[in-house]
């Protein structure tokens, strides 16, 4: 089994839901679990058969000019190695009531993001940075090649990014429909 590279997936996490989570799956299903890490935005169930090691994208990476920071609910950036009971765990805390307050920030949130991706303003406000705690994690980590599914135009730039700052040699899997990710709608969906 030493002959299988040491691999740093940007993007999706493995899981049986979305396309490119199922290909990546199927891609990496066989693959040493200690071979493997994940760098994404949102560890949403996972398939753990592959691996358990996540790097999630949070604040740190994640950035908004001001006041438009105010609009965005981001978690904490870093490593989580993710089991069955911190899965639970997951699943309890959405299922909790939320108070009247934060029900109303998620709306106005939810709806100041529509307006500026409708408007094409989403692209000049929501934009990604790789931070030294990732390049850290990565550093550690070791890998020999990125993987990544590419998605909107500022994942685009950060996985381009990342390549640039670690010069790690990058793998770049084309989905069928990636076009339609960059924009996904709004007044500029064509051009």
């Amino acid at each position: 089994m030493d002959n299988y590279p040491k691999v740093l997936i940007v993007g999706e996490c493995f899981n049986n839901r979305t396309g490119a989570g199922i290909t990546m799956s199927n891609l990496f299903r066989g693959w040493p679990k200690d071979k493997i890490t994940v760098v994404t935005e949102q560890i949403d169930k996972p398939d753990l058969s592959i691996t358990n090691r996540y790097y999630l994208i949070g604040s740190e990476e994640k950035k908004r000019p001001w006041p438009f920071n105010y609009f965005r609910v981001t978690a904490k950036s870093g490593f989580v190695e993710v089991s069955e009971s911190v899965q639970k765990n997951i699943q309890q805390k959405e299922t909790e009531t939320l108070s009247l307050k934060v029900k109303l920030y998620l709306k106005l949130n939810y709806f100041v993001g529509k307006i500026f991706s409708f408007f094409g303003f989403y692209h000049f406000i929501y934009k990604f940075s790789v931070s030294k705690k990732l390049l850290d994690y990565v550093d550690e980590f070791k890998p020999d090649i990125i993987y990544s599914h590419l998605h909107y135009l500022e994942f685009m730039q950060f996985v381009h990014e990342l390549h640039l700052k670690t010069k790690i040699p990058l793998a770049v899997h084309m989905m069928d429909d990636w076009l339609m990710a960059v924009e996904p709608n709004g007044l500029f969906k064509l051009y």
